[in-house]
């Protein structure tokens, strides 16, 4: 029944991750004001809303302004639900499995908007960067090696990014990209 329950918290955070993706290279926040269709800008309905279910219900449309509503969206609350399940099955109801969570959490979310913008969001890998750090202390992980592993990473990248920039005028990969490897 666990194994359930955290499938269905990870449809729900997948909903939540949808807006994230949306709102953020867009410079909105992603606190403030009720999600809309993005075609028609309507507010939705709690109805409108539950995830997978409302696709599948509303025949893949808006109910407002009958746009398609991309495939992607129930896509990603799969995704994240079997992420979700995966590690309650992998690790159990444990702040490991909230660890892992969070990671695949910033790499979906990260994936996502870098595929759609080119971008990677600082505001994202700093969330859960402070996330994991915190997660590693409470769960008593060797935090002493995962930071400097992150320090590790950075550096290497950030050596490869300088390295190429300088051997071909221009950037071979985004600054993004460094700040990802520190992260994870």
């Amino acid at each position: 029944i666990f194994g359930v329950v955290f499938f269905i918290y990870g449809m729900l955070f997948g909903s939540f991750y949808n807006v994230v993706i949306y709102r953020i290279p867009l410079d909105m926040s992603i606190a403030k004001g009720r999600s809309m269709c993005p075609s028609c800008s309507t507010s939705l309905r709690a109805i409108d809303l539950v995830p997978l279910f409302s696709w599948i219900f509303l025949g893949r449309r808006c109910r407002y302004c009958k746009s398609e509503i991309s495939l992607r969206y129930p896509l990603i609350e799969l995704a994240t639900g079997g992420l979700f399940l995966l590690s309650y099955l992998v690790f159990g109801p444990s702040l490991e499995a909230l660890f892992y969570i969070s990671l695949w959490s910033m790499l979906l979310i990260t994936a996502m908007i870098d595929y759609d913008h080119m971008i990677i969001s600082d505001a994202v890998l700093l969330f859960f960067t402070v996330l994991g750090i915190a997660l590693n202390l409470f769960i008593g992980f060797d935090y002493k090696s995962h930071i400097l592993g992150g320090i590790a990473g950075f550096s290497f990248y950030l050596l490869i990014y300088v390295a190429a920039k300088a051997i071909y005028k221009k950037e071979a990969f985004g600054f993004g990209d460094v700040m990802l490897i520190g992260a994870i």
